[in-house]
């Protein structure tokens, strides 16, 4: 039996402090966190790996949330995002959820409902079992690098509306 693999979360602020607590406290409650100090760093993390939820403050430097959300959801739209800023208005919640977030937080932190929200995104997405079964990945056979790159893209792309097309060589499947 394999352990069940914890909730990956991409910890995005540029608050050095905040985001290593998030990161601790997360770790705590088990997931399996990441943290980055921009949107830029952000949007190249999504892009070199899935990450279950993206955790992400508004205000930084080089790029901020809004356009680090644009970005990412641009690159992949079910990459989950929940926003959080301590400078609310009601124009850029509006604007974060128009942008595609999933949910906003306002800084400081409630811890329980930051624990709620990452909840409902988690369920909110495709559990991997049912992706798999979805997807027929349980039908995949191979172990090697590229086979385990295509399942990872599957379940990235599974959750999602968009169109996939898969080539290959000729005879692979």
């Amino acid at each position: 039996m394999t352990p069940e693999k914890k909730p990956s979360v991409l910890i995005v602020d540029d608050d050095p402090g905040h985001r290593v607590m998030l990161e601790a406290l997360l770790a705590k409650w088990g997931y399996a966190p990441v943290g980055v100090c921009n949107g830029r760093e952000a949007v190249d993390k999504i892009q070199e790996r899935p990450f279950d939820v993206t955790l992400m403050d508004i205000r930084m430097p080089d790029m901020d949330g809004i356009t680090a959300l644009k970005a990412i959801k641009n690159y992949n739209p079910a990459v989950p995002v929940v926003l959080m800023t301590a400078y609310s208005t009601v124009e850029s919640a509006i604007e974060a959820l128009k942008a595609g977030a999933f949910d906003y937080l306002l800084k400081p932190l409630d811890f329980d409902m930051l624990r709620t929200a990452l909840g409902q995104t988690l369920e909110h997405q495709r559990r991997p079992d049912d992706t798999a079964r979805a997807v027929g990945d349980d039908k995949i056979v191979g172990k090697s690098p590229a086979i385990e790159r295509m399942r990872e893209l599957i379940h990235t792309v599974a959750a999602s509306e968009a169109t996939v097309l898969v080539t290959g060589q000729s005879g692979t499947g």
